[in-house]
C-alpha cells in the first residue's frame, strides 16, 4: 500500500515540476478526482486554464489558495490569491 501511495506521489510531484505534461482540460479534470485535497496540482491546473484563456482558472486558484492555507502554507495562498484577483478583481 506505501509502495502505491509513493508511486502516486512521485506521479503528482513529476506533474508539478513539469516532467510529465498533461494537455488535455478533461484529463486534469480526471486527475483532480483522484487527488482533490492536493492545492499544487489546482494551482498547475489553473496556470493551464489561464494558458487557454478560461475564466474559471479564478476558481481554480481560490480553491488552491483555501487548500494552501489549509496545509499551512499561507505565502503559497497569497501567491494563488493575487492571480485569482487578476483574473477578476476584487470588490471594494
Amino acid at each position: 500500500m506505501n509502495d502505491r501511495i509513493d508511486r502516486q506521489d512521485s506521479v503528482v510531484n513529476r506533474i508539478i515540476d513539469g516532467s510529465i505534461t498533461i494537455d488535455s482540460v478533461e484529463e486534469f479534470q480526471d486527475l483532480l478526482k483522484v487527488f482533490p485535497n492536493d492545492p499544487r496540482l489546482h494551482r498547475v491546473f489553473a496556470d493551464r486554464l489561464i494558458e487557454e484563456k478560461r475564466v474559471n482558472a479564478a476558481e481554480e486558484y481560490k480553491t488552491s489558495a483555501n487548500l494552501f492555507l489549509e496545509a499551512g502554507m499561507p505565502l503559497q495562498a497569497v501567491v494563488c490569491k493575487i492571480f485569482e484577483w487578476r483574473i477578476i478583481k476584487p470588490s471594494k
